[in-house]
C-alpha cells in the first residue's frame, strides 16, 4: 500500500480471550466466540468436594441445603419411601410426597416427580439413595445472611446436585470472572483471582492489512484487553503465513539506546512461502523510536525430528534427544509441569498482584528442576525458553524514566562505552545482580550451587528459545540439579529441558532482502542491506515497511527451520519536562530487593487505575 496506515487503526483492534490459562498451569480453551471479562453480579462462590472452584449465579440456582443428606443402601429401605436418588453425572431426581420404590424387576427406583412426570432410574446409573428430607435455605436468607453454611446446590436447569468442601459456599453481590463456552461446549465463569493470566487473540482491523496477535495478557483487579498497555519494547514482525500476517517475532528487546545495539535471531514458525517469496511487515506498535540496521533471514534445513535452536552469540545447534525434568516446583513445593513440559505458549510467571511484599525478605522464586543425568556425561546444552514479563517489560521504561531531564546523558554515556565498560556501568551491574533481565544458571555440584552463566531474557510476548554451554565435570551421581530464582514480576519460563549429546549442524543459508518498502511506498532495500549505521528508523506508532526475500528450494527429505536475522537498537519515547529522580535511583539500584518492591508498588497503583 502506498497510504499510511493511521495510528487509531494500528491500536483499535478487536480482541477476544481465546483461553485462561490456570495458576497450576492447566488451560481451559473457549470455543470460536472466545471468552469474556466482566463483573458478574449476585453469584454463589465456593470449591466442590472434587477440588474444583464453584461460581454461579443466583438465578440458576434451584436450591440451597444445609447439610448433605445421607445415602443408604438398598438393604435399608424397607418400607420407607424413597425421597430423592443421586444419579450418573450428579443428576437428582426427586419424588413427590408418595415417595420412590424399588422395582426389583426392572432393577430401577420409580416414582412420581412432583409436576406428575413419571420416572424410572437404572440402579446402576445410581450414586445415592435418599430417604430423608434436606433443610434448605430461600435464596432470600442467602443474601440477607453472608455467613450462612451451605454444604449442597442444587442447579435450575440440568438439576445437578453440587456437593462442596469443609468450606461451603458464599453469596457475592458481585464477583469479577472470565465466562464463556468451552471448546467442550460447557459454559464455565472462572475467578479471576484463580487465573494466571489470559491468552487474548487480536486481530487488525486496519484496512490495509490483516494480521492476527496471540498474545497473554495478566489478569489484573480489573481486566484489561489492552495487550500493549504494558508492552514497553521492540518491533513487532509479522509472518506472512500465505493467507494472512500472524505476529511471529519481537527482536531487540532490551536494547534502549545505540550502545546496547545487537544483533538477534528470531525463529519464524508462521513463515511460508508464496509465489516464490517470504513475506514480512514489521511494525512499530508502541511509543519509541526503532532504528533498524540490517535483515536477513538465516534458512536451516535439518534431519526430521530434530529442533534447532540458537545460542546468544548467534550459533545454531540440533537438539535431537532433550530431556525433560524428572521433577519441577517452585519454592512451595507446586509442581510446574503444566508449565515447561512443552513450548507451547503457556508459561510460569508470578501471579500479581503478591500479597505483603513489603514484608518479605526473600522477592525470588527458587524453581527447582532434576534431570536424568548419565553418568559419563561431563557436558550438556541447557534448552529454555525463558523471558521478559509484561510488566517486566513496563519495568524498562519505569526505570529509564527516572532519568528525567538526565537521561540523555546516561544514553550518550552509554553509546560511548565499549563491551567490557558497559558490563562494568552501575545501571548494567544492578539489573543483572538483581536478576531483572539475567537469570543466574544455578547447578548442584556436590553440596553447594555453582553459577553457570546467565539467561538472557527476551520478549515479553514472544521469548525465543535458546541454549546455554554447561560444564559437569563436577556434578557427580545420575541426576543434573539446577535451580532459577527470578525476582518477583519479571520472568516467564514456557520450557526447559537438556541435551546431552552433539548432533551434526544444520545445513545453512542466509538470504538477503529483494524487496522492502515503507508505508510511503519508499524503497528502503538499500538501508536495511547492510551493517553500516544506515538506519531506518520508525519514530510513530503505526510505523512499518514490507519486506520481501526470495524463498530456496526446499531440501528433500530434510525439515527447514527459519530465522530473522536482526540488527537495530531502539529508544523509549520518555518524559523528560523532569528531574532526575535520584533518591529512588540511588535506592533501587543500592537496596538489594528494592527494584522489585518498587516494581510490586507500580503495579498496585497501575491496577487501581483500570478500575
Amino acid at each position: 500500500t502506498s497510504e499510511k496506515i493511521p495510528s487509531d487503526q494500528v491500536i483499535m483492534m478487536d480482541e477476544k480471550i481465546i483461553a485462561a490459562v490456570m495458576t497450576n498451569g492447566d488451560v481451559i480453551n473457549f470455543d470460536e466466540n472466545g471468552g469474556y471479562y466482566h463483573l458478574l453480579k449476585s453469584v454463589i462462590v465456593g470449591t466442590s468436594v472434587e477440588n474444583e472452584e464453584i461460581i454461579i449465579p443466583l438465578a440458576n440456582i434451584l436450591e440451597f441445603r444445609k447439610s448433605k443428606v445421607p445415602a443408604v443402601g438398598l438393604d435399608e429401605i424397607g418400607a420407607n419411601k424413597i425421597t430423592e436418588v443421586v444419579a450418573y453425572k450428579n443428576r437428582l431426581f426427586k419424588f413427590n410426597k408418595e415417595g420412590g420404590n424399588y422395582n426389583k424387576q426392572d432393577n430401577a427406583i420409580t416414582g412420581t416427580a412432583k409436576d406428575g412426570t413419571t420416572m424410572s432410574v437404572k440402579l446402576e446409573y445410581i450414586l445415592e439413595i435418599h430417604l430423608d428430607l434436606p433443610e434448605t435455605f430461600s435464596k432470600q436468607k442467602i443474601i440477607e445472611n453472608e455467613d450462612l453454611f451451605v454444604s449442597q446446590i442444587v442447579l435450575q436447569n440440568s438439576n445437578r446436585i453440587i456437593t462442596l468442601n469443609d468450606d461451603g459456599a458464599q453469596y457475592f453481590q458481585q464477583k469479577a470472572v472470565v465466562s464463556g463456552v468451552t471448546k467442550e461446549r460447557e459454559t464455565v465463569y472462572i475467578s479471576v483471582s484463580e487465573i494466571l493470566y489470559v491468552k487474548v487473540e487480536r486481530t487488525d482491523a486496519a484496512a490495509t492489512v490483516l494480521a492476527t496477535l496471540g498474545v497473554v495478557v495478566g489478569i489484573l483487579a480489573a481486566l484489561s484487553l489492552i495487550a500493549l498497555a504494558t508492552k514497553q519494547s521492540c518491533p513487532f514482525v509479522y509472518s506472512f503465513d500465505s493467507e494472512k500476517y500472524v505476529f511471529d517475532a519481537e527482536p531487540l528487546g532490551g536494547a534502549v539506546t545505540r550502545g546496547l545495539q545487537r544483533t538477534d535471531l528470531s525463529k519464524l514458525d508462521y513463515l511460508k512461502e508464496d509465489n516464490d517469496k517470504y513475506k514480512l511487515l514489521v511494525r512499530n506498535e508502541v511509543p519509541e523510536t526503532q532504528y533498524l540496521d540490517k535483515m536477513s533471514l538465516v534458512i536451516a534445513d535439518h534431519p526430521k525430528d530434530t529442533e534447532i535452536i540458537t545460542d546468544l552469540s548467534g550459533n545454531l545447534h540440533t537438539i535431537e534427544d532433550p530431556q525433560k525434568p524428572i521433577l519441577a516446583k517452585d519454592e512451595n513445593g507446586n509442581d510446574l509441569t503444566n508449565f515447561i513440559q512443552e513450548n507451547d505458549y503457556t508459561f510460569w510467571q508470578t501471579k500479581l498482584p503478591v500479597e505483603d511484599y513489603e514484608s518479605v525478605s526473600n522477592l525470588k522464586h527458587e524453581l527447582t528442576f532434576v534431570f536424568p543425568k548419565p553418568r559419563d556425561k561431563k557436558k550438556a546444552k541447557l534448552v529454555i525458553n525463558a523471558g521478559t514479563s509484561l510488566w517486566g517489560s513496563q519495568m524498562i521504561r519505569e526505570m529509564l524514566s527516572l532519568y528525567g531531564d538526565d537521561i540523555d546523558t546516561w544514553y550518550e554515556k552509554v553509546d560511548n562505552m565499549g563491551g567490557t565498560e558497559i558490563e562494568k556501568e552501575q545501571m548494567m551491574q544492578f539489573v543483572v545482580r538483581e536478576q531483572l533481565y539475567y537469570l543466574n544458571i544455578m547447578v548442584q555440584e556436590r553440596d553447594s550451587w555453582k553459577s553457570h552463566g546467565l539467561i538472557f531474557g527476551g520478549g515479553p510476548l514472544i521469548a525465543e528459545t535458546k541454549t546455554y554451554d554447561l560444564d559437569l565435570s563436577n556434578v557427580q551421581g545420575d541426576s543434573l540439579v539446577i535451580q532459577l530464582t527470578p525476582p518477583y514480576g519479571f520472568w516467564t519460563l514456557d520450557y526447559i529441558s537438556i541435551e546431552y549429546d552433539e548432533h551434526p549442524a544444520p545445513l545453512l543459508n542466509e538470504v538477503y532482502l529483494t524487496n522492502a518498502s515503507d508505508y510511503n511506498n519508499e524503497d528502503i532495500i538499500k538501508t536495511l542491506s547492510s551493517k553500516n549505521d544506515d538506519y531506518h528508523a520508525m519514530p510513530q506508532v503505526g510505523d512499518y515497511f514490507l519486506a520481501e526475500f526470495d524463498a530456496l528450494p526446499e531440501a528433500e527429505g530434510l525439515n527447514r527451520t527459519i530465522f530473522l536475522k536482526t540488527t537495530g537498537y531502539y529508544e523509549l519515547h520518555l518524559p523528560k519536562d523532569q528531574p532526575m529522580q535520584k533518591q529512588t535511583l540511588y535506592d533501587i539500584v543500592n537496596i538489594p530487593g528494592e527494584v522489585v518492591k518498587y516494581a510490586m508498588r507500580l503495579y498496585e497503583s497501575w491496577s487501581l487505575t483500570l478500575n
